[in-house]
């Protein structure tokens, strides 16, 4: 039996307002299902290294409490669905989880927030917005000291504290988006 691509419309104009830019998700747009299409392997390396460019400029960014402009990651997240290819560049990204840390880290929860998204049938703008906390979930380890985050061996209870405390920074970064 041969199964046939499962489309749906969508038929109001949504708007996704984050900082001062928005992203239109046009109007009567359709939309193959996730599950029947492929995304060729160099579309999967162009997204990853799309992404990890704006995870690599992440660190700096924070640190010097940079308000961070959200329209070119959700941009890419919005390409990436659109595409069909959330499934294979999570596997891809998986795979480079050691390559850059907590970037490549932060790509993999992306991709990973996505994927338990539209499991849950989540529409467009529900998805962008996970996948947008998905990215910046772990800013808040860039205001982490390295001396904390580079020791090799067992936390102090102090350090573990301080640690714990990224949970609540990166809320505050995503917070200044808007």
């Amino acid at each position: 039996k041969k199964l046939k691509p499962q489309t749906k419309t969508q038929t109001t104009e949504n708007r996704i307002w984050l900082s001062d830019s928005p992203l239109v998700i046009k109007k009567d747009t359709k939309e193959k299902s996730v599950a029947m299409m492929k995304i060729d392997d160099e579309s999967i390396v162009r997204f990853y290294n799309s992404l990890m460019k704006y995870a690599l400029a992440l660190p700096e960014k924070v640190k010097k409490n940079q308000v961070l402009a959200p329209s070119p990651i959700l941009s890419i997240i919005h390409k990436i669905i659109e595409q069909g290819g959330v499934d294979e560049l999570y596997g891809y990204s998986v795979q480079r989880l050691d390559d850059e840390g907590l970037p490549s880290q932060s790509i993999a929860v992306t991709l990973g927030s996505l994927k338990i998204g539209q499991g849950l049938e989540y529409n467009m703008e529900q998805l962008l917005r996970l996948g947008i906390a998905g990215f910046y979930e772990n800013a808040g380890m860039y205001l982490i000291p390295d001396s904390i985050l580079e020791k090799k061996g067992r936390l102090t209870q102090d350090e573990m504290k301080v640690i714990k405390e990224h949970p609540r920074l990166s809320a505050k970064i995503v917070l200044r988006m808007g």
